[in-house]
């Protein structure tokens, strides 16, 4: 922070106490964007025909017609990840079920070279969506 902007500041409290550290009506073309119906539809699931189980900003701001980056600030303002649900999601993978045998048939049968925390990775992994992973792999990617 610049030395001018702690200045600005510590003279705005000093004249107003807590009252002058509120935002200032700002200049130039006030927002458009309702952030409520960002939110909105959020929590609705996207259409079929993506193929997707949740939002991400780039297919909501396309669907809403708006910038990836405002749906992206509004879900940073209201704590809103998506991607995160505590729900259980259907997988939208074709074939699922050849997956599902993979991954307990991996629990069931380990391979010998698995490490002594196999069983946590595994109990780990097949609570995972089947299908697509946040970032990181299932053990059928690992050890199939």
């Amino acid at each position: 922070m610049s030395r001018p902007t702690v200045v600005k500041w510590r003279d705005r409290f000093a004249a107003h106490g807590l009252a002058g550290l509120e935002d200032e009506p700002r200049t130039g073309r006030p927002r458009v964007v309702d952030d409520a119906a960002i939110i909105a539809d959020t929590l609705e699931p996207p259409p079929e025909k993506l193929g997707v189980t949740h939002w991400s900003s780039r297919l909501l701001g396309k669907h809403l017609g708006v910038g990836d980056a405002t749906v992206a600030r509004a879900w940073r303002k209201y704590h809103l990840k998506p991607w995160r649900r505590e729900t259980f999601q259907f997988s939208t993978d074709p074939e699922p079920e050849a997956k599902v045998r993979d991954v307990v048939g991996l629990y069931l049968n380990p391979p010998e070279k698995a490490t002594h925390d196999y069983e946590t990775r595994v109990a780990s992994s097949t609570s995972c969506s089947i299908g697509q992973s946040s970032g990181r792999h299932t053990l059928a990617d690992r050890w199939v």
